[in-house]
């Protein structure tokens, strides 16, 4: 259940990402907004945007890192005489 919503939150959030998302339309939008505190709030909203992305990413490694684990053979070593 926890998969599926990640898996759809992040295929929601590649669909997000498929518009201009390139350093220079944020340069573009950065430049053409007038006021100081409207340039800070966009940047830190890409920074906020990115940092969720990357938890998301970070959860998924893990939990492809436990099921990894979960999936090695237990191996034991047999003292043959």
């Amino acid at each position: 259940m926890v998969d599926d919503n990640l898996d759809s939150l992040v295929r929601s959030l590649v669909r997000l990402l498929l518009f201009p998302f390139t350093r220079s339309f944020d340069e573009l939008l950065i430049k053409a907004i007038p006021e100081e505190l409207a340039r800070e709030h966009f940047i830190n909203a890409r920074l906020e945007l990115l940092k969720g992305i990357k938890a998301l990413i970070d959860k998924r490694i893990e939990n492809y890192e436990k099921l990894k684990e979960s999936l090695k053979v237990k191996r034991e070593r047999v003292k043959v005489e």
